[in-house]
């Protein structure tokens, strides 16, 4: 299944032909991406949508993160704190972790010498293993025990007969072997989601105060996550979201001139959610000597941004009055195909909703400061919550690693459990998955019955969390502000970095000390309860509400619930009602409701014939106002 790109001229890539240098450097397994571009830039005729700019592999590439895995200044001072806290594992440390962070540089010298160890100090003056996760080091992985145990840990297998492996039937094979040394071949698995397992399933040992080893830790594990989905199911791989099909004739090399156009081309975006690094390895450049032009590291930083705010979250807000107290219900539905937030440990979100009466904010819940930091945060850690009542609560997605003796932790190797895992699930998540021991919920969200459920009903990949606030004597209408916030570095766990005195620490400090920490905004909306309008309509809907449909997931019928308010036009007491439903690609596949409807709820039921398991949308639409939710059909 393809993801489609829908993209405009106005904001097509425009690199400079001419860029920072890249790497050419050659070894006997390897080749820098300097001379991948050679034959892969953009030019009038190649590599070069019409819509979407530069379509280059390398352009792409060169300012993600896989990019400047090795660079990576925080990765660096992890490290060194892990070997600071555990000096006697020093060798072993430093080789595991830059199996994945300098594949081409680790990998080499393992292949010279099979008993060798791989160190930073090598890496930082080794121009392949400086080139990130480039070109020949993800393209000559061998479809060999991918999606197995043995593979992770970034236990890739890549050989010496310099095949490269992608996703098309070469026509002109010997055309890239007489200029580069390798041969294409069509290989299946470079599409497929046990691939980049390889390095982003992490299992690290837990060590005891001594060194000792005592446990494992399941610290990064994403692939797993996408294993207990319905993404899995649909053939929803990595690729299909972090590296698009963009369908448009394009032909992908510049040599031979004669090589045909490729209808769909996947580009080599690979972006996730870190904003902030990115911004932060442009602003540290020269220091860190990177080989990004600006103008790529600003485009990968808008895609960032628009995968945080259009494919991560849909988020539902509404409220009521009960009494003398304002509920509000806030849910968010997780699109990925894994966990969010993923990946590393230091990552997490959460929601900030704010009550203003007038000009008086009367309740806040995740107020935070420049620095990222979460007023009135609980010292130890804040548990997962299903109600708030009080504004010293704030519901925040994130794992909190403990130790041994269940004391939270930030160095990696004491990791023994989770404390916490209220992070989102993915769609079609359960606990009766082989994987569940594996990415098992922890916590308090472990018993929430709103919690990736719906309606009773297991794998919805949600979390409805409901606020009661007190009027505090309001009379009139209130104006409640929703925010969910995303944070790639806990301030938490950069104090506890800046605990340790090592070279490569002192090197990231100045440069997170003066980088812009404010979280990045993923959702903000604004609804007005009013407390006047109740009495004064005797109950009717003041506001436009589309319901999540019950039973979700469903099968083989199931009920859509919708409210049309009081505040029609004036002279209008009916307005035409549209309610139809979509698939996951766009497509039209029913329409429930067209017709004039007054003010009031509503509910209609959609029996299911012979429609395929998978996500369909469902979308209102009065007048100008458009609500649209999802709902998955299971059989």
């Amino acid at each position: 299944m393809f993801v489609l790109i829908t993209a405009f001229a106005d904001d097509a890539n425009n690199f400079p032909v001419k860029g920072k240098p890249l790497n050419t450097d050659l070894s006997t397994l390897f080749s820098g991406s300097g001379n991948c571009i050679t034959c892969h830039h953009s030019t009038e005729n190649a590599n070069t949508s019409k819509t979407y700019g530069s379509v280059s592999p390398v352009d792409l590439w060169q300012a993600t993160m896989m990019a400047n895995s090795a660079r990576d200044p925080l990765w660096q001072a992890k490290v060194s704190t892990e070997v600071a806290k555990f000096p006697q594992h020093k060798e072993l440390i430093e080789d595991t972790c830059t199996k994945c962070h300098a594949p081409m540089g680790r990998t080499q010298k393992v292949y010279d010498d099979s008993l060798a160890q791989y160190s930073l100090e090598e890496m930082n003056t080794d121009g392949l293993a400086l080139d990130g996760v480039s070109c020949t080091a993800c393209h000559q992985i061998k479809d060999e025990l991918l999606g197995t145990g043995q593979s992770y840990n970034g236990n890739y297998v890549i050989g010496d007969d310099k095949l490269i492996y992608g996703p098309y039937v070469p026509e002109y094979p010997h055309h890239m072997q007489i200029f580069t040394g390798y041969f294409p071949e069509f290989g299946k698995h470079a599409t497929e989601s046990e691939m980049c397992a390889t390095c982003h399933t992490l299992i690290t040992e837990t060590l005891d105060d001594d060194g000792n080893v005592i446990g494992e830790f399941f610290e990064q594990v994403s692939y797993i996550e996408w294993k207990n989905s319905i993404f899995e199911d649909e053939n929803i791989e990595c690729q299909d979201c972090h590296m698009p099909a963009l369908v448009e004739p394009i032909r992908m090399s510049s040599t031979p001139p004669f090589i045909p156009e490729r209808d769909t081309v996947n580009l080599h975006e690979l972006v996730g959610a870190n904003t902030f690094m990115l911004q932060l390895l442009k602003d540290n450049s020269d220091e860190l000597g990177t080989t990004f032009t600006d103008e790529a590291m600003d485009s990968t930083i808008k895609r960032t941004e628009e995968m945080l705010i259009e494919q991560t979250l849909e988020v539902d807000v509404t409220s009521n009055i009960v009494n003398d107290s304002l509920i509000v219900e806030v849910e968010l539905l997780n699109k990925c195909g894994h966990k969010f937030p993923t990946g590393y440990p230091a990552r997490r979100s959460w929601i900030n909703l704010a009550v203003h009466h007038h000009d008086n904010v009367i309740f806040e819940s995740g107020e935070y400061d420049a620095d990222g930091r979460i007023l009135d945060e609980d010292e130890t850690y804040e548990k997962h919550y299903d109600q708030i009542t009080n504004d010293g609560q704030v519901q925040i997605y994130e794992q909190v690693m403990g130790d041994v003796n269940t004391d939270v932790t930030y160095t990696l190797l004491k990791a023994f459990d989770q404390l916490k895992d209220n992070r989102l699930t993915p769609i079609g998540f359960t606990t009766s998955d082989e994987t569940y021991d594996t990415v098992a919920v922890k916590g308090r969200a472990a018993a929430d019955p709103n919690f990736n459920f719906s309606n009773g009903i297991e794998g919805s990949g949600s979390d409805a969390v409901t606020y009661k606030i007190s009027l505090n004597g309001a009379t009139d209408n209130l104006l409640v502000d929703v925010k969910v916030i995303y944070q790639s570095i806990n301030p938490r766990f950069a104090d506890d970095l800046f605990s340790f005195e090592t070279e490569a620490v002192n090197r990231f400090k100045p440069m997170y000390d003066k980088a812009d920490k404010t979280p990045f905004v993923m959702f903000d909306t604004s609804i007005t309860a009013s407390i006047t309008s109740v009495a004064a309509n005797e109950g009717l809907p003041d506001n436009f509400i589309l319901h999540q449909n019950y039973p979700n997931p469903f099968n083989p019928s199931t009920t859509i619930s919708y409210s049309i308010p009081v505040d029609a036009p004036r002279g209008v007491e009916r307005q035409n009602v549209l309610l139809k439903v979509y698939d996951i690609l766009g497509n039209e596949v029913a329409t429930l409701i067209n017709e004039p409807q007054a003010p009031g709820k509503y509910s209609v039921k959609w029996l299911v014939q012979n429609y395929p398991s998978g996500v369909y949308y469902y979308t209102l639409l009065v007048g100008s106002n458009q609500l649209t939710k999802k709902m998955l059909l299971l059989k």
